[in-house]
């Protein structure tokens, strides 16, 4: 009778840094969690291109990787909600570190080009416009009855 050969269990993790494990095991728990993803993304986003642009995201800060795994989870959740790949890249949703108490933590911040998406996609607004208001500008905010918004810029000045 001859033994049969050990069965030879590999870990898929051996030999990596501490930051491919931390990167691996937010990866695993996007898959963990990527029926729930689905569930809270606008209708007509692609939930695979979400993910993967988020886990590029995520390599791209390596401070990302501190903050705790489940605030980086919920941040990532709070973007997939509003429909915004947290790229950066395009200034319309970050993933930022920052420390809490102490507690590194990741939090999703929009920036004004996605504020302005989901303005557009609301169907509430028409149009959306920005300008530069600097230093010495007359920028006046009225509200009332009839709201305005008066921005004189000071063209030449320095």
């Amino acid at each position: 009778m001859t033994p049969e050969p050990a069965v030879q269990q590999t870990n898929p993790e051996k030999g990596l840094t501490i930051r491919q494990k931390q990167a691996a095991q937010i990866e695993r728990l996007m898959e963990d969690r990527s029926a729930k993803l689905l569930q809270v993304m606008p209708e007509g986003m692609n939930p695979d291109r979400f993910v993967r642009t988020t886990l590029i995201a995520v390599a791209r800060d390596p401070n990302l990787l501190d903050c705790t795994p489940e605030s980086l989870v919920t941040a990532i959740f709070e973007a997939a909600e509003c429909g915004i790949e947290p790229t950066g890249s395009l200034g319309r949703g970050y993933l930022v570190p920052i420390k809490d108490h102490g507690v590194p933590k990741a939090e999703f911040w929009i920036g004004y080009p996605g504020l302005i998406e989901l303005a557009m996609r609301s169907k509430l607004v028409s149009k959306v416009w920005s300008r530069p208001v600097f230093k010495g500008d007359v920028f006046e905010v009225r509200y009332g009855t009839d709201d305005k918004i008066i921005h004189k810029p000071q063209l030449g000045a320095e």
